[in-house]
């Protein structure tokens, strides 16, 4: 009953785990282009379902009908794999670990209006970090980051304004230059910070080398039976995360979170 399209603030927890095992904690990174790729993809989900329903005389949404995306393509997939195998998402489960009851919980696709070469239908599915897929020649996943850097102006150095190599020789531009100091400072100026100050290819949030994610907490259980270690409070994207868990026995997680978000 809580919409995803938030930040959920986690206030801290407790690991508990006896085989002295190490928890990571990895969210969507927060930052500025991450909130706007989401909130990109978003108004292109609600525009979609609005001129649907106004086409469509007395068709209505789902009560529980909202925007749900998947943190990465490997998300993504497990949860695919998961509502076909099972039928269902994810269970809520209580302090005895038992499942509840199943439950509907289907991740927004978008059909697009336009087909692809051969005329077929492009249906996809939405995630935050990493890029998308291709399948045929037709898009069944979007990474969101990657799509809001695609659609962006990129920085052109082939473009940017430089001094011609005979400014230093100049007399006027020599003037007041009473050593080579000048010099070196013109060039400076003229050379540094003139390309980004990242990789357009491996942006943060949108490559999948190395995960492309923010860590957000780890935690290291002493060992031994009874042993619970405190995690730390963070933020969460949407609410996604990815548990990497070393611990060959059982473990437990419990996170106190806020019930209501941060909206973006």
């Amino acid at each position: 009953m809580i919409r995803q399209k938030q930040i959920a603030v986690v206030h801290g927890g407790v690991y508990k785990d006896e085989d002295g095992s190490v928890i990571k904690i990895n969210s969507a990174p927060d930052n500025w282009v991450t909130k706007r790729a989401i909130n990109r993809g978003f108004r292109a989900w609600k525009k979609m379902v609005a001129k649907t329903l106004k086409d469509s005389d007395g068709l209505q949404s789902g009560k529980y009908s909202d925007f749900k995306i998947c943190l990465d393509k490997v998300q993504s997939r497990t949860m695919q794999n998961v509502l076909q195998a099972l039928d269902h998402n994810g269970r809520a489960i209580d302090g005895d670990v038992v499942g509840g009851a199943g439950g509907e919980w289907n991740y927004s696709n978008l059909i697009s209006e336009d087909p692809n070469m051969s005329g077929n239908v492009q249906n996809f599915t939405l995630h935050i970090v990493g890029e998308g897929t291709t399948s045929n020649g037709i898009d069944t996943e979007v990474g969101l980051i990657d799509s809001w850097f695609n659609t962006r102006p990129h920085p052109d150095t082939s473009g940017e304004p430089t001094l011609p190599l005979a400014a230093n020789a100049d007399p006027l531009g020599n003037l007041f230059d009473s050593g080579d100091v000048h010099d070196d400072r013109v060039q400076s100026i003229d050379s540094e910070n003139d390309t980004p100050p990242y990789s357009e290819l491996s942006h943060f949030g949108s490559s999948e080398q190395g995960g492309g994610l923010q860590r957000q907490s780890i935690a290291q259980s002493g060992g031994g039976a009874g042993a619970v270690v405190p995690v730390h409070g963070f933020t969460a994207i949407c609410g996604l995360l990815q548990i990497e868990v070393t611990a060959n026995s059982s473990w437990e997680l419990i996170l106190d979170v806020e019930t209501k978000g941060v909206k973006f």
